[in-house]
């Protein structure tokens, strides 16, 4: 988008001022990070009832005030390490992409998520024979 564009919008002040392409680019983004933030928002309502499981508490009713302590707990840590990640995982590839572009380094990241892919489904098909 050139500059004279831009200076031309905000003195405008109108939204009419900005292009069909604009809007198009606009959405397309909005898109991609509501669909990339799905899944923390997923994952903090499957928390819970996933936590009961694998501490080996009782998957219905109330539970004592200790037990919803280690879920809170242990949640924090998987929310948090979650983030960290993503914090991580942007600087890194941030840095890596102004070196060998952005394509590139997509690709790189991609290559280093399949191969964990790839085996999670091999072990679901261990498990289930």
């Amino acid at each position: 988008m050139a500059d004279s564009t831009v200076a031309a919008t905000l003195r405008s002040g109108s939204w009419r001022a900005i292009t069909g392409y604009q809007w198009l680019v606009f959405a397309v983004v909005w898109l991609g990070w509501t669909l990339d933030a799905a899944d923390f928002g997923l994952f903090s309502l499957v928390l819970q009832p996933a936590l009961r499981n694998l501490l080996g508490f009782a998957s219905t009713g109330v539970l004592p005030p200790e037990q919803m302590a280690q879920i809170g707990k242990y949640g924090g840590l998987l929310i948090m390490t979650g983030l960290l990640g993503w914090a991580a995982g942007g600087f890194i590839f941030g840095i890596l992409a102004d070196y060998i572009g952005r394509v590139r380094a997509l690709m790189f990241s991609i290559g280093l998520y399949r191969p964990r892919r790839w085996g999670r489904h091999s072990a679901r098909k261990s498990r289930a024979s």
